[in-house]
């Protein structure tokens, strides 16, 4: 005779608070696509950013442009002030739409597996 054990799907979980902000936090320092390319959004990446836009006028740079290393390394993209700005601007946005999202996914409701649908996060 055979016996089975019944295994849950740990994805079907209920994902609590600390499951909700790690995922969260996770996703808040993923690279992050642009207009201009993949960007690394870490704090030191975010830092770096800040400040290059508070030294940009004071810098000598040929056409307005800083040539910005994408998030694989691939190369460089050119870069004006506004352009930088805007990028830094996409980071910022989308932290704020991971905390407004992480409140409604703190619901009891939520399991683990809906965590990684990027859908449910507002991206």
């Amino acid at each position: 005779m055979s016996s089975r054990q019944i295994q849950l799907n740990p994805l079907l979980k209920p994902a609590t608070w600390e499951d909700v902000r790690d995922k969260r936090d996770a996703l808040e320092v993923s690279p992050i696509a642009t207009p201009y390319g993949t960007f690394d959004a870490d704090q030191k990446s975010i830092t770096r950013i800040n400040n290059t836009l508070q030294a940009f006028d004071s810098m000598n740079l040929p056409n307005g442009q800083i040539g910005w290393k994408l998030e694989d390394n691939s190369g460089r993209v050119p870069l004006t002030k506004t352009q930088l700005t805007e990028v830094r601007d996409l980071i910022v946005l989308r932290g704020l739409q991971l905390h407004l999202a992480s409140d409604g996914l703190a619901d009891g409701q939520t399991t683990l597996g809906e965590l990684d649908d990027l859908s449910n996060w507002g991206l």
